[in-house]
């Protein structure tokens, strides 16, 4: 009885010996690497992309265009509320539109990220979305402020204080980039651009007639700068 009660023993350490080597690795004790911290790894192309899609919808209903209502006699300022000062009287100064242009920026930098990682993991669908988005809200900062940063922005690590481009140059460019759009969602999209999708819930048709639409949009507005050749 002893000899089998030994035997079992020593089947049992041994069993567990195995078990502990196979599952311990070396990083198990590695406190500082997080799984659960947000890292450039496990950020993705089709995460960021429905945040910045919704920003661009929110640009778009947001109250930074309020002046531009009232200018265009969208809105009038209602008796019961004093309407702001410098919007009726044009007291312009370097702070008006501020806003405006600091959250089209942020945006503008959410879908860089979703093109660059989209074109790194494939999805040339949510590249070529994020190239569209792009444009209609670079289209509205040139069509606001004129000479814009464009060529230079997002590059950071290499220009700290990115160059202006001229007007006429960065809608060029958009028509250029608008082409380059069209191609990708020509393009077999894969299976996360569907989810990821939150306007057009991965229909291309529907995105490419969005193209279309823009580039005339941003040509009318071309043939409208000084030094238009068409």
């Amino acid at each position: 009885m002893t000899h089998t009660i030994n035997k079992r023993f020593i089947f049992i350490l041994m069993s567990v010996a195995i078990i502990l080597a196979s599952s311990c690795k070396k990083t198990y004790l590695d406190v500082n690497s997080d799984p659960n911290r947000v890292t450039d790894q496990n950020v993705t192309a089709e995460l960021i992309f429905p945040a910045a899609a919704t920003e661009v919808g929110a640009r778009a209903a947001s109250g930074n265009f309020t002046f531009l209502n009232q200018w265009l006699g969208y809105l009038a300022p209602n008796g019961g509320f004093v309407p702001q000062q410098n919007i009726i009287t044009y007291n312009i100064d370097f702070t008006f539109g501020d806003v405006l242009f600091q959250n089209h920026y942020n945006t503008l930098f959410d879908l860089h990220q979703a093109e660059v990682k989209g074109l790194a993991s494939g999805d040339t669908a949510i590249a070529g979305a994020s190239i569209i988005l792009s444009a209609k809200l670079y289209q509205e900062l040139v069509d606001l402020y004129g000479d814009v940063p464009y060529s230079q922005a997002f590059t950071v690590d290499k220009y700290t204080t990115p160059a202006y481009d001229k007007a006429q140059d960065i809608y060029n460019a958009l028509q250029k980039r608008l082409d380059t759009a069209i191609m990708y969602m020509m393009l077999p999209p894969v299976k996360a651009f569907g989810p990821a999708d939150i306007i057009n819930n991965g229909n291309v048709a529907k995105w490419i007639a969005f193209v279309n639409t823009l580039k005339l949009r941003v040509l009318m507005r071309q043939s409208e700068v000084a030094g238009f050749d068409p």
